[in-house]
């Protein structure tokens, strides 16, 4: 049977072409793409559709059904740009006039280091750092009982700002930072609605602005050690307790939790029965977690040695335990990190750094009745940073990341009498950017 989608033709692309495109940088694209299509990622899903010429009639479904080449994902990725194939868009990279820049994609003039260098970052005394993190996710929530996933777009912007206020003995450094200011936008099932903290609005006085507005009066204090590991963190403590990750959750002084309380508080959360800003303002308040500030001056991702071009190193992470929750799961990373070569990220000589990498929960439940079971992640991530081992800085970093959870929800309609907990699984697709706006002071 021959399907329309043979003849179809490449629409209007959704994507330009930077000024000056790197056929490296959407090679990874391509890949970020087929790992999405391999954990049957929602957005991933409606892209293939939309841009592949064979799969213009699938479901979601039968789409997810179906094994995936790098071939097919580079076609994709192709006519998001416009193009009718990657060899055309291949085509058009190499004959560009960019296509002439020397090999690594160096300036005249500038020649890197001969040999191993060490990438560590810098806290000179005096420097304000100043950094924009910009997250764009999609997901597709699944609801046992309901025929449709709900699917929800998320973006958010947020600036910070390192303040390095003293040295301390042995070269450490006493290093505080604090949030400048966030936007956000988050469509749930044509549920729009927007926040900037710059502004005022009718926005604040939501549950999502009281969550950003506590952020940002807090002020977090680093005390590093003189490799940069985080020997404490003074003031985030406060900011966790003022956040109350679960509402109506906390126990009073003297009580502790037992099996049905907690069957009761899981059953609240999980009914379904709160409005799309609860949900945006509820996990807003999952992702500010300890995780979250610790990682924010992770010194991990750097080897500990000298490197140059060529070397390849893995380092893992476990997330701690939230003492703050009943949801009591450790998260676990493995990546690979590969020194690619030198690069100029605008002026700056640069190391870039592919990595790559899995995280997966392991599942704890306090509770005895089987019936509250933490959720399950399992996901994977890659990208590209520039590190400017001079400056002790990252100047950029573009991230893919894409991870499914495993839960028991709420089946609707909801018996009060008995409600019946079924597994669901939820995608989630992320783009995360990272980069350098300004350094003030020394540095």
């Amino acid at each position: 049977m021959r399907t329309t989608g043979v003849t179809k033709e490449v629409r209007m692309p959704v994507k330009l072409l930077p000024s000056k495109p790197s056929l490296e940088h959407l090679k990874y694209q391509a890949r970020d793409l087929l790992n999405a299509l391999s954990q049957g990622n929602a957005d991933a899903v409606a892209r293939t559709r939309e841009f592949h010429p064979r799969y213009a009639r699938l479901s979601d479904a039968e789409i997810r059904t179906l094994k995936f080449s790098l071939a097919d994902a580079q076609l994709v990725i192709a006519r998001e740009y416009g193009f009718h194939s990657w060899p055309k868009l291949k085509q058009h990279i190499e004959v560009s006039p960019q296509a002439t820049a020397p090999v690594g994609g160096l300036l005249p003039g500038f020649k890197p280091p001969a040999g191993p260098v060490e990438l560590k970052q810098k806290w000179p005394l005096g420097a304000c750092i100043v950094r924009e993190m910009d997250m764009k996710q999609s997901s597709e929530i699944h609801t046992p009982g309901k025929a449709d996933p709900m699917k929800a777009e998320l973006s958010l912007t947020s600036q910070y700002a390192y303040t390095v206020v003293a040295e301390l003995p042995q070269e450490g450094r006493e290093v505080e930072l604090q949030h400048l200011n966030f936007r956000l936008e988050s469509d749930s099932d044509g549920y729009l609605w927007r926040y900037d903290s710059t502004r005022s609005s009718a926005a604040d006085h939501t549950e999502i602005a009281k969550v950003f507005k506590t952020i940002l009066r807090a002020k977090v204090r680093y005390i590093l050690d003189a490799s940069n590991q985080v020997e404490r963190m003074e003031g985030l403590d406060e900011l966790l307790n003022r956040l109350n990750l679960y509402e109506g959750a906390r126990l009073k002084p003297g009580m502790t939790w037992d099996n049905q309380a907690l069957d009761k508080v899981l059953s609240r959360l999980q009914t379904g029965t709160r409005q799309p800003l609860d949900y945006a303002a509820w996990g807003l308040k999952r992702m500010f977690n300890e995780d979250y500030f610790k990682g924010k001056l992770d010194p991990s991702y750097f080897p500990g040695r000298a490197v140059q071009p060529g070397d390849t190193w893995t380092f893992s992470l476990e997330s701690r335990k939230n003492q703050r929750s009943f949801l009591n799961v450790n998260i676990a990373r493995e990546c690979t990190v590969t020194f690619r070569s030198w690069e100029m990220r605008g002026d700056r000589l640069c190391a870039r750094l592919d990595f790559h990498g899995i995280e997966k929960t392991s599942p704890q439940a306090r509770s005895e009745t089987a019936r509250t079971i933490s959720p399950v992640t399992e996901g994977i991530f890659s990208g590209v940073t520039w590190f400017d081992p001079e400056l002790g800085r990252g100047i950029e970093a573009n991230v893919s990341r894409d991870f499914k959870v495993t839960s028991n929800k709420i089946a609707t309609p909801v018996s009060l009498a008995k409600p019946l907990l079924q597994p669901a699984t939820d995608y989630h697709h992320q783009r995360i950017t990272e980069k350098l706006l300004s350094v003030k002071g020394p540095g």
